[in-house]
C-alpha cells in the first residue's frame, strides 16, 4: 500500500487541479496587476481571513461551510463551518483528523457531506449542521480504499476513489444501493477527473488532459447523455462547476492554465441557446477554484453563488459570494485573446483532494 502524506502541503493548484500556479518569469508582472475581481454585481465576502486560505465553499439556507488550510500550520486542513450571518465557526472534521472538500447535499436542507482523513484511510461522511453529527456514507461508498471528492443528493452520492492501478469516478444510486462507474484515469494522474455537482438528475465533473493539463466540464444527464461547456482550445482550460437543475445553467471557472490569467467566473445554459455569459471578471493574477449554489438568504426562491477565489501572488485563498445570481444578466466575455498551446508550465501539481499521492 502506498503511502498516505496527510501533511503534504496543498496549493492552489490542487484544489483547482491542473492549474500552474506560477509563471515563468511573471512573478513580477502579477505582482504589478494583481487586485480585487471585477464584476458587473458586487461580491460581497463570506470567509476572509489573513490567517488561512479558505477554499471548497458551499452553503445550506442557513449554514456555509469550506475546507481550510492555516497559514501557520500549512499542513493543517480541515472544514469549517458557521451561520450564513456570521459569528464562530466550528470544526466538522473529527479532532485529529484531515478534512477536505465539503458539500452540501442538493435537495437536502442541513446536511453536507465531506472527506475525512487518517495516516492510513480515508472515509467520506455525511455531518448535519444543526444538531453537529457525523454518519458515514453507506458501505459500498465508504470502502477500505481511498475515497475522495465527495458529491451528493437525495439520490445519489458521486465520488472518486483509487485502486491499485486507477482513479475512478462512480456513481452511487442511494435508493437501489448499487454503483456505476461514470469513468476512470491511470492511477498517476491525481487531477484528471473530479466530481463538481450530483442532483435529482445530473452529474458535474471535470475532465483533464495529463498531456496539456487543461480542463474540461462535462454534464451528464444520469442514465442518458452528456454535453461539454464549450471552452477555447488548450491552454485554455473550464473546472469547479455548479449547476441549477432548475434552469440548466452551468456555473464554472473559466480560465487557463497559467494561474491568473484570462480568467473568470461564467455561466452557460445546457441548451446552447445562447454563448458563456462572465458573472465575475478576476483582475491579472486572480483566479477562481470551486463554485457552489445556495438558497438566497433575503429573497425568496432566488440563488447565491459562492466561488473561491486565488491570488496568485500572495497565495492567499477567499470566498465570496454574487447574491440573486439567478436574476443577473452577465456580460459577454469579448476577447478573452488566444495563447500557445504550449503556454504554461508543465510541472505537476501537489495532490489534490486529500488523496494519497500517485505513486
Amino acid at each position: 500500500m502506498e503511502e498516505i502524506q496527510i501533511g503534504v502541503v496543498r496549493s492552489h493548484a490542487a484544489s483547482i487541479l491542473a492549474k500552474r500556479t506560477a509563471w515563468a518569469g511573471a512573478a513580477a508582472l502579477l505582482a504589478l496587476l494583481a487586485g480585487p475581481a471585477q464584476a458587473a454585481v458586487t461580491p460581497t465576502a463570506v470567509v476572509v481571513d489573513p490567517s488561512f486560505a479558505a477554499y471548497t465553499p458551499t452553503a445550506t439556507a442557513t449554514d456555509v461551510a469550506w475546507e481550510q488550510n492555516s497559514a501557520a500550520n500549512p499542513g493543517s486542513w480541515n472544514v469549517r463551518a458557521r451561520s450564513r450571518s456570521g459569528g464562530a465557526s466550528w470544526q466538522v472534521n473529527s479532532v485529529g483528523s484531515a478534512g477536505y472538500n465539503p458539500s452540501a447535499v442538493v435537495g437536502g436542507t442541513d446536511t453536507i457531506i465531506y472527506q475525512q482523513a487518517g495516516s492510513r484511510d480515508s472515509n467520506l461522511l455525511f455531518y448535519n449542521l444543526v444538531t453537529k453529527t457525523r454518519k458515514k456514507a453507506p458501505a459500498k461508498v465508504d470502502s477500505p480504499l481511498w475515497e475522495y471528492y465527495p458529491e451528493a443528493s437525495t439520490k445519489y452520492i458521486a465520488f472518486m476513489r483509487l485502486n491499485s492501478t486507477s482513479r475512478l469516478l462512480l456513481l452511487y444510486n442511494r435508493s437501489h444501493d448499487s454503483i456505476t462507474k461514470i469513468a476512470s484515469v491511470k492511477k498517476s494522474c491525481n487531477f484528471c477527473l473530479q466530481p463538481t455537482f450530483v442532483g435529482a438528475s445530473h452529474l458535474v465533473y471535470n475532465q483533464c488532459s495529463a498531456s496539456t493539463y487543461a480542463c474540461t466540464i462535462r454534464v451528464l444527464t444520469i442514465g442518458g447523455s452528456s454535453v461539454n461547456v464549450p471552452r477555447q482550445p488548450a491552454p485554455h482550460s473550464t473546472w469547479g462547476a455548479t449547476y441549477d437543475e432548475s434552469t440548466g445553467d452551468v456555473y464554472y471557472v473559466n480560465s487557463t492554465t497559467w494561474c491568473g490569467l484570462f480568467a473568470s467566473v461564467d455561466r452557460w445554459n445546457v441548451s446552447g441557446a445562447s454563448s458563456p455569459e462572465v458573472i465575475v471578471d478576476f483582475t491579472e493574477g486572480i483566479d477562481g477554484g470551486s463554485t457552489a449554489l445556495a438558497p438566497d438568504q433575503a429573497v425568496p426562491g432566488d440563488t447565491d453563488l459562492l466561488y473561491s477565489q486565488y491570488d496568485c501572488i500572495s497565495g492567499d485563498s477567499d470566498i465570496w459570494q454574487v447574491a440573486s445570481v439567478n436574476t443577473f444578466a452577465g456580460t459577454n466575455p469579448g476577447a478573452l485573446g488566444q495563447l500557445s498551446p504550449s503556454a504554461g508550465s508543465r510541472a505537476l501539481p501537489p495532490r489534490p483532494g486529500g488523496s494519497p499521492p500517485a505513486g
